[in-house]
């Protein structure tokens, strides 16, 4: 029998879950700005606490506070750079998925993370979140057509969010989550990912290591595997219900 909590059916596979986590399936980096073995608050340094060691450092010494009990980096002005982008294990049939918690305090055209590819623009895995037209742009191997794009109007991240970025395994589905619902689908066929070694980052500022996304930041989860439906659900059930948001 599933078990209802707070309106949200925990199913066969998650019960390890009422333990206190996300879904470890897949996962390949979890960075969270509220768990103090993530973040100790006196370094540059954002550990990584899925068990994988892919830890980020920020470029500048980070803006770190804390608002209605979420801890968050704030972004403007500097960014925080990981790992090789090829070296998560995503693959253009593994599938992927991306979760990043923030709450956005200008609407600006930058963009919010990017895994490096050798595709124009060198978005490998890219997202501007959101966009100065409050649009979220989702793109995977350059940029800006079908194969390679997928947005939506987000309708605003001015609080804070669970946004997701998924690509289906062994499939070209692609689609933009928010708060555990589903905003857009793209099946058109996907452009390939090829990742490199180039380091991810986040708040990207393009060209400049002082990033301009305006945004203050709480976490970012890396699986290397398209979550199910209802495991968008519950991380996003999971990681609102954490942070009262």
């Amino acid at each position: 029998m599933p078990l209802d909590i707070g309106g949200f059916q925990i199913t066969a596979g998650m019960e390890d879950n009422l333990l206190g986590s996300p879904i470890t399936s897949g996962l390949q980096l979890y960075l969270d700005a509220n768990n103090p073995e993530s973040y100790t608050g006196s370094t540059t340094t954002w550990y990584d606490v899925s068990g994988n060691g892919r830890n980020f450092n920020w470029y500048y010494t980070p803006s770190f506070s804390s608002e209605n009990g979420v801890n968050y980096f704030n972004t403007l002005g500097n960014n925080s750079i990981g790992p090789a982008s090829n070296s998560f294990g995503i693959t253009n049939t593994s599938g992927y998925t991306i979760f990043m918690i923030f709450r956005q305090l200008s609407l600006v055209n930058t963009s919010a993370f990017i895994f490096y590819g050798s595709a124009p623009y060198d978005r490998g895995i890219f997202s501007h979140c959101t966009w100065s037209n409050d649009v979220i742009y989702f793109d995977q191997g350059g940029c800006c057509n079908s194969d390679t794009r997928t947005q939506v109007a987000s309708g605003g991240t001015s609080s804070y969010s669970v946004v997701g970025f998924r690509r289906l395994t062994n499939s070209s589905t692609r689609s933009i989550w928010k708060n555990g619902t589903s905003l857009i689908t793209n099946t058109a066929t996907a452009a390939n990912i090829n990742l490199t070694s180039t380091g991810v980052r986040l708040g990207y500022g393009e060209t400049t290591n002082s990033g301009t996304w305006n945004a203050r930041l709480n976490a970012f989860l890396v699986y290397n595997r398209g979550l199910s439906d209802s495991e968008m659900e519950w991380n996003s059930f999971y990681l609102q219900n954490k942070l009262g948001i």
